[in-house]
């Protein structure tokens, strides 16, 4: 559940607060603008759909709307100028999935 941020500058790591629902594995993470996002997966008890955002500036997690497409993991995201891309991956059924959805963050 640990997260931490790199300073290029100061060439050093701080550390935030930890994740919440980190013990996840096998999950998508992007950042857009001034925040990271984090979500789909698979934890101990089967896979999810839910995202999360971090503010850094407030140092803090929230969550956000679950991704539409469905629990999955192995899941695919890439970033386009503001745009988050989030698709593929397998279902919970280990079917693997050929969508792809834009996250517009706020």
């Amino acid at each position: 559940n640990d997260f931490y941020e790199y300073d290029p500058l100061s060439d050093s790591w701080s550390k935030k607060q930890d994740i919440i629902r980190g013990d996840r594995e096998r999950a998508i993470s992007f950042g857009v603008g001034d925040k990271g996002f984090l979500g789909t997966g698979n934890f101990l008890a089967g896979q999810t759909a839910d995202m999360l955002s971090f503010d850094p500036q407030l140092n803090e997690w929230s969550n956000i709307e679950d991704f539409p497409g469905g629990q999955r993991s192995d899941a695919l995201s890439f970033v386009i100028g503001n745009l988050a891309f989030v698709g593929f991956g397998a279902d919970e059924n280990g079917n693997f999935q050929k969508d792809l959805w834009i996250y517009v963050p706020d």
